[in-house]
């Protein structure tokens, strides 16, 4: 019975310390290149803004 703890735990304790991390590692991937391509149309955005001196919504 012993072996049976020892291996849940050692199985419990991979998985928190590896297991979820790469899952949150590996969905966030996707958000991260979305967040950076609006930052860069933001940014782009706000040099035309800049370049012709009026304010655009949108």
């Amino acid at each position: 019975m012993g072996i049976v703890i020892f291996n849940g735990m050692a199985i419990g304790t991979l998985f928190t310390l590896f297991v979820v991390p790469a899952m949150y590692v590996h969905r966030q991937r996707p958000w991260a290149a979305m967040r950076r391509a609006t930052e860069t149309a933001r940014a782009a955005a706000g040099a035309r803004r800049h370049a012709t001196g009026r304010l655009m919504r949108g």
